[in-house]
């Protein structure tokens, strides 16, 4: 034979559940209502709270005197059972009271959106400059899988790289721009990145995203001028030394020649 609170909280709890809609978006927000009444209780016996037991796992222990839960976290076109159990002030709990499984209405919420992905051109930039020399604006093109044209921003992780132009959106043909600044730079630093962040956006999202371009800028000394000499004349002391110079850079200093006194 059972404990006697257990019979009794088994006889003492009646319920009944009121599904209810509440509906948002893509009716993604319901409710089910399970509400209850609590018979009387053997001699010393406090009711100290209820279980409220949704498909073998509970959601919540409600004290007195409260005779009703909302599950807010149920979803519409699924099925689940309810049950109730008490516990007491001795520590017992009674046995599980079951409602018969209800549906709750509405909709099944749409599957969660496909995710798509951002696409780049070009994916990698490989730059060089002399020391002092400038480099032009690079452009970059984004476009995207989903059957939407969506926006979409750009940012840098490097100061030598600045973001001049971002296009308003990925339609085809749009492009962005950015800045190579080579100021202060005398030798090739670290790899930069132009990153292309694509938000969550008309239902789509965008497994990628962000996506990082590398840019690698090498760095190089300026080349040194070559040059020939060539006396065409044999020179005595006082007269004129004939010379030719070849493939001297004009304004680039100045030559001195020394020619020997000879006796």
């Amino acid at each position: 034979m059972l404990p006697k609170l257990l019979r009794t909280g088994c006889r003492a709890l009646c319920a009944l559940i009121i599904a209810s809609v509440a509906t948002v978006g893509y009716c993604q927000t319901h409710s089910a209502t399970v509400t209850w009444q609590t018979g009387t209780q053997p001699t010393g016996v406090t009711v100290t709270g209820t279980n409220v037991i949704r498909n073998g796992a509970t959601l919540a222990t409600v004290a007195p005197p409260t005779l009703t839960y909302t599950d807010t976290s149920a979803v519409a076109g699924a099925t689940y059972t309810y049950s109730l159990t008490n516990g007491a002030s001795t520590g017992l709990v009674s046995i599980p009271f079951t409602f018969a499984p209800v549906t709750i209405p509405g909709a099944a919420p749409p599957p969660p959106p496909t995710p798509y992905t951002l696409s780049v051109e070009p994916t990698s930039f490989s730059l060089s400059a002399t020391v002092g020399a400038s480099v032009a604006n690079q452009t970059i093109s984004v476009s995207d899988s989903s059957p939407s044209i969506v926006t979409f921003s750009l940012s840098t992780d490097v100061p030598w790289l600045t973001v001049v132009s971002t296009a308003a959106n990925d339609k085809s043909g749009n492009s962005s721009v950015i800045a190579v600044n080579t100021a202060g730079l005398t030798s090739s630093p670290p790899t930069g990145h132009i990153i292309v962040t694509m938000p969550n956006q008309s239902g789509y999202s965008f497994s990628n995203s962000p996506f990082s371009i590398p840019v690698t800028l090498a760095i190089t000394a300026p080349s040194v001028p070559t040059w020939t000499c060539t006396v065409t004349k044999t020179s005595k002391t006082g007269e004129t030394l004939g010379v030719t110079i070849s493939n001297f850079p004009v304004g680039t200093g100045s030559i001195v020649v020394t020619c020997p006194e000879t006796r």
